[in-house]
């Protein structure tokens, strides 16, 4: 890359597919459903190096609308594939019957870089794409993780509320001087006013508490932030957007994995999804 100022000073991508290597060592295949649910299973089983989501078509060939979610798949040529179900239908294709279907060569070329990015050998040297994943997020540990509150927005609040305090205690401040002169005037009479301001400062204290309860739960520290990098390709071009993922409580969500983010059900580690906090 460096010998070549076009691709040092551009993302411009200039690639051709040798169809006939490709057809050698891969395989696609594109797979339709009614229970999206069943394929994470079923990618497993036919050793999906890569996917890739497709457009739903509206209506089936009834006319009806349409519930059948399609993908594309990556995966070896020596794979066995699993045969038809109820549900799920399966058609290989070679390279060039991809293309013909309306599949263009940016989106292989991802499913290429998926396969690289997203997999690893298992321990027989075998090349796998575990909880495969149909965008490519690529991040790193410790990429900007943050916590709420770190936020610049929290920490505003936060110095309001101290000089909302600040002023309630400058106010009780010259609260209590005027009723130490009325003592002076009138005992009995302080006797009473100074039951009324201690209930009324029992009552601020009980207000500042219940407001830092507030503040404190806005400011959890256990909830981070993840930014990765969402790589995509349209017309030879590679395009890097940076995407911002929260913490969330959930059975499935994003993971990070190989250095990338990945689908998957909630293990061990943190699961995220493509929010910012207050949805910012």
């Amino acid at each position: 890359m460096e010998d070549n100022e076009g691709l040092a000073l551009t993302n411009y991508i200039d690639f051709e597919f040798d169809r006939v290597g490709f057809n050698r060592q891969f395989r696609l295949c594109m797979v339709t459903t009614t229970k999206p649910q069943d394929l994470s299973d079923w990618f497993v089983t036919a050793n999906a190096l890569a996917i890739s989501k497709q457009p739903e078509p509206r209506f089936d060939q009834s006319g009806n609308d349409s519930e059948e979610n399609r993908y594309l798949m990556l995966t070896s040529r020596e794979e066995t594939m699993p045969e038809n179900t109820d549900t799920l239908k399966r058609e290989v294709l070679t390279l060039e019957q991809a293309m013909r279907m309306g599949i263009s060569d940016d989106e292989i070329l991802l499913m290429l870089m998926k396969c690289r990015f997203q997999g690893s050998p298992d321990s027989d040297g075998v090349w796998r794409n575990q909880d495969a994943t149909s965008r490519l997020y690529l991040t790193k540990e410790g990429w900007f993780q943050v916590t709420k509150a770190d936020i610049p927005q929290q920490e505003t609040k936060d110095d309001a509320d101290q000089q909302e305090t600040e002023d309630d205690t400058n106010q009780q401040e010259t609260k209590d001087d005027a009723n130490q002169q009325e003592t002076e005037d009138d005992t009995n009479q302080q006797e009473t006013k100074d039951d009324a301001d201690q209930q009324e400062t029992e009552d601020d204290t009980n207000q500042q508490v219940t407001k830092d309860n507030a503040n404190q739960q806005v400011t959890k520290s256990d909830i981070y932030q993840q930014v990765a990098l969402e790589v995509s390709i349209n017309h030879h071009i590679l395009n890097l957007a940076s995407r911002t993922f929260t913490e969330v409580d959930g059975y499935q969500g994003y993971a990070v994995c190989n250095d990338c983010m990945k689908f998957k059900k909630r293990e061990q580690q943190r699961i995220f999804r493509v929010v910012s906090v207050n949805e910012e």
